[in-house]
């Protein structure tokens, strides 16, 4: 049996904070992209790391022209998202970690809610569609 690697997605969060406290963007940038790769390592599920990696490579200088980190308060604030979803992951908590992430993306991004309401509906459909919940 293949022992697993530890994940250092908590390291990458705590660089990332100290980045962010600091203002300095582009060790924010970098470390948070390192912290949801870490996420997608775990999965296990290399066309999600593939793709995951090849969007960062495209979008790094699009998030260093967007400066949405350069607010120290607000950085930390994204930042701060990251601690408990790690803490959701660690226990295995999926419903937990899922609805973490949702609500990260959702002030990340500052989407409507009612697209999220959408993702979850899909996702209930997928659901009944294979016999049940997709963590069963």
């Amino acid at each position: 049996r293949r022992e697993k690697k530890h994940p250092t997605c908590h390291i990458w969060w705590q660089f990332c904070e100290t980045a962010s406290s600091r203002g300095d963007i582009h060790g924010r940038i970098q470390t948070d992209s390192q912290f949801h790769m870490e996420i997608a390592n775990i999965s296990g599920n290399s066309r999600l790391i593939s793709h995951q990696y090849a969007i960062y490579q495209q979008i790094r200088l699009i998030l260093i022209q967007n400066c949405q980190h350069a607010d120290a308060a607000l950085s930390l604030a994204q930042v701060h998202h990251h601690r408990p979803i790690v803490a959701a992951i660690r226990g295995r908590d999926l419903e937990e970690a899922r609805g973490l992430i949702c609500q990260h993306i959702k002030d990340f991004y500052r989407l409507d809610p009612y697209l999220l309401r959408c993702y979850d509906s899909a996702l209930e459909e997928v659901d009944a569609s294979f016999g049940g919940p997709s963590n069963a």
